[in-house]
């Protein structure tokens, strides 16, 4: 088995995959940085978790990877390009400025680039890397909430050498099997059919020179589909037992005719994480697990061995698949918090104008925001948030109507969701705006996440060391 990779060190004789999953899991934080020849790229790790990245090579800027993505046109980055001489404004904001792009596209935008970083280091085989344990520069660093399993997935697909990927796993006649840590087996990750296939030919008795043999997608595919699921934990060393391994899978469910899972299986397609998991949107932690334990035996397909459940067996796939996930993502509160924003923005879309474009009116924007402050200053709050969303309306790339709208949110009930959306298009807009980035902490403070409430305010305070609400929110004043 191959050891543990050193924090520091030459890509040439390390896994990248290794080092990004034991950081994961030993749950640390501070920056990686991989450097080669003057290109410096750093991912910014939180927990474990990569949160965001960096790089100083001009094709990872974020007007390369738009056009690469076919998200704006040649034209489009001339045009931004030229008019950031002029105004010295960030390229996002620009974009959505010039209506090439809406501003919630800014998101969709940054986590494309970082995933695009990730993935390009996978191509490195020569360079040094090291790990930095600590605090993670808060400046410029806006916290993405992404699958670290995913990141490596997709990056292992990058590389196209066969000793690399064969130096990173077991010998070829050992036996893996699947894992009997059910947070490891189902981990966010999107497989291919192809890849969950391979993943099921490991029983504990099948060797690994063995699988790829089977798996139908050619040897190095499968060589690379191995060295993923080995990578991120999915598969461990062990076997050899005459009976098939089912220490992944939960013991016998309990009885489920044919009609409940067919009703089920259709339900699901349009139920909300809450909904698959029979919660509403209030349930605590205790309830979400309780919930995952009963339907996670239920459903999985190994859990119904009954006569008649034999052609079911792709519906309790999905459906255990889906109760997996709705679990991942409402047991953690942050992925939770932002799973929550992604169903306010639905039912808020209109609201905020983001359906329907509509021509920019700075003046009568402003003379709108004003009345809002107003409104908010004599503490009428619901009339305040729609001043404020009129103004945004009128000018969608003013990130100071979003802040403000943001705060006139929170002071309504069961509205927290939506403030997020409009702090965080504010922090977008105008990222070195330490204001903006208070405000964002006082968001997360008064919702209770702590964690991100403090990165807010620092950095708000690293921005602007005598910015009053950071230094409140940090307990300097």
């Amino acid at each position: 088995m191959p050891t543990p990779d050193p924090l520091s060190g030459r890509l040439a004789e390390n896994s990248l995959p290794g080092i990004l999953t034991r950081l994961h899991r030993i749950k640390t934080s501070g920056t990686l940085s991989v450097s080669r020849e003057g290109v410096v790229k750093n991912l910014y790790i939180k927990n474990g978790e990569i949160i965001f990245a960096s790089s100083n090579y001009e094709g990872d800027r974020l007007g390369e990877v738009l056009l690469k993505a076919g998200k704006i046109s040649v034209k489009q980055f001339e045009t931004a390009s030229k008019a950031l001489v002029r105004t010295k404004k960030r390229l996002g904001g620009t974009l959505v400025e010039l209506g090439y792009l809406k501003p919630k596209d800014l998101f969709w935008g940054v986590k494309y680039q970082v995933r695009e970083i990730v993935a390009s280091l996978f191509d490195m085989t020569e360079g040094s890397y090291e790990f930095l344990p600590g605090e993670i520069p808060p400046g410029e660093v806006i916290t993405l909430h992404m699958s670290t399993a995913n990141l490596i997935l997709d990056g292992v697909k990058r590389i196209n050498d066969w000793t690399r990927v064969s130096r990173g796993i077991p010998p070829m006649e050992a036996v893996l099997r699947p894992t009997s840590d059910p947070l490891k087996l189902y981990q966010d990750v999107d497989v291919s059919p192809e890849e969950k296939k391979t993943l099921g030919l490991f029983d504990g008795k099948r060797t690994i020179k063995e699988v790829i043999t089977h798996s139908g997608i050619g040897d190095f595919d499968a060589l690379k589909a191995v060295y993923a699921f080995f990578s991120i934990g999915m598969l461990e060393e062990g076997g050899g037992h005459e009976k098939k391994q089912k220490t992944a899978s939960p013991a016998e469910g309990p009885a489920i005719d044919r009609t409940a899972v067919e009703k089920a299986y259709f339900d699901a397609k349009t139920q909300s994480h809450y909904e698959i998991l029979g919660l509403d949107s209030e349930a605590s932690q205790g309830e979400i697990e309780e919930a995952y334990q009963r339907l996670a035996r239920l459903y999985h397909p190994d859990g119904q061995f009954r006569p008649g459940m034999e052609k079911l067996a792709g519906e309790l796939s999905e459906l255990f698949s889906k109760v997996s996930e709705a679990h991942a993502i409402l047991s953690d509160d942050s992925r939770r918090w932002e799973y929550d924003l992604s169903l306010a923005t639905v039912m808020t879309d209109k609201g905020l104008g983001t359906k329907k474009k509509k021509p920019r009116d700075s003046a009568r924007a402003k003379e709108v925001f004003n009345q809002g402050i107003e409104s908010f200053k004599k503490k009428d709050f619901e009339s305040a948030v729609g001043l404020f969303k009129e103004a945004v309306k009128l000018d969608s790339v003013n990130a100071l109507y979003y802040s403000h709208l943001a705060l006139a949110l929170l002071q309504r009930p069961h509205r927290e969701a939506e403030a997020e959306e409009a702090m965080l298009t504010a922090v977008a807009l105008e990222p070195k705006n330490a204001e903006h980035r208070a405000n964002l902490g006082l968001l997360y403070q008064k919702a209770g996440i702590r964690d991100k409430a403090r990165e807010a305010f620092e950095a708000a305070y690293n921005l602007d060391p005598k910015n009053a609400k950071a230094l409140r929110g940090l307990g300097k004043k």
